[in-house]
């Protein structure tokens, strides 16, 4: 779910707003279970020096609904993220 509200104090009618809702896929590259090689073993959080941090990517993308009169009938969201 999406929503914007310009002025949190004065948010004034429901239908002035943005807000939408639809299904979203996610999905995650990397990220601590490969960078340890899928061994669970240890602790995943302890870094070792001179090694590179690990990266992990993950991307969402879905189709939103608009709720009121101010958001657009459909929409399509994509987001990407970087983590290390």
């Amino acid at each position: 779910m999406f929503g914007e509200i310009e002025e949190l104090a004065n948010a004034g009618p429901f239908n002035s707003e943005v807000r939408s809702v639809g299904p979203t896929l996610f999905y995650k590259f990397g990220g601590e279970d490969e960078a340890n090689g899928g061994n669970d073993e240890g602790n995943a959080h302890e870094k070792k020096v001179g090694q590179p941090p690990a990266v992990s990517y993950s991307m969402n993308v879905g189709v939103q609904f608009g709720l009121t009169d101010a958001t657009s009938d459909t929409a399509l969201k994509f987001q990407g993220s970087l983590s290390f």
